[in-house]
């Protein structure tokens, strides 16, 4: 493996599929990664954090009224919101955090449940690497775009291991596509899983770009992009 362009603002300790890997480095590349995490203030990234733990605890984020009344130090909410957001950490739109990846506040086609606290979030690589961001086992449901017949993959050993995949069949696809600042609204839209690898070449654009993975390669996709996230600092 190509070891010179991975991003150090990912964690590739569990990366060992070639498939995996190159995915990664063409889905995030060095400069989005320098843009989201370089220079992040100690500060901002307890806000970030504060915020992916009342999803873990509440599955919903906090209101920035909610984050005001922590009198944080120095920090003043909607600036610090408002870098996240730019920084695509969160998306925070008409005073309210939208998502804060991988969750989302809205009900999206996958759902991540951990500790009986069940989560909507962005995209389906975004809720197989939750499980790896809290080392914890996590149920993971999605639905095929084409004929809607449910999905589920279990996750356990820290998050990096799958059990119990249904229907068999399942394949998931991860479109490599600009994502002009905000992943939510762009790349995220084209990650999903499929029951079949049929029902994927039905949906697939025709000319499009992207990986076709299995839910392991895509486990090591998603802990190499979320591990980091709960992480005093990053890279």
């Amino acid at each position: 493996m190509n070891t010179l362009d991975r991003s150090p603002y990912l964690d590739w300790s569990d990366v060992a599929d070639p498939v995996a890997d190159d995915a990664l480095r063409s889905l995030l590349t060095e400069e989005r990664m320098r843009d989201r995490w370089f220079d992040l203030s100690k500060e901002t990234r307890s806000v970030h954090r504060l915020i992916l733990e009342s999803f873990i605890q509440r599955a919903r984020p906090p209101t920035p009224q909610e984050l005001s009344e922590l009198r944080l130090p120095n920090l003043q909410t909607k600036d610090v919101l408002d870098e996240l957001d730019r920084r695509d950490l969160i998306v925070f739109r008409r005073g309210a955090i939208q998502s804060a990846y991988p969750f989302s506040a809205s009900e999206t086609l996958h759902t991540v449940e951990l500790a009986a606290v069940r989560n909507w979030t962005v995209c389906v690589i975004d809720a197989l690497g939750t499980a790896a961001m809290l080392g914890k086992a996590a149920t993971v449901r999605s639905s095929c775009p084409i004929c809607g017949e449910k999905i589920e993959i279990y996750v356990y050993k820290n998050g990096l291991s799958t059990d119990r995949i249904s229907p068999s069949g399942v394949v998931i696809w991860a479109s490599v596509a600009e994502t002009e600042g905000c992943a939510a609204d762009t790349q995220c839209q084209s990650m999903l899983a499929f029951c079949s690898d049929a029902h994927l070449e039905t949906w697939k654009p025709e000319g499009v770009i992207g990986f076709q993975l299995t839910p392991h390669q895509a486990i090591q996709v998603g802990a190499a992009i979320f591990k980091p996230f709960l992480r005093t600092s990053v890279g």
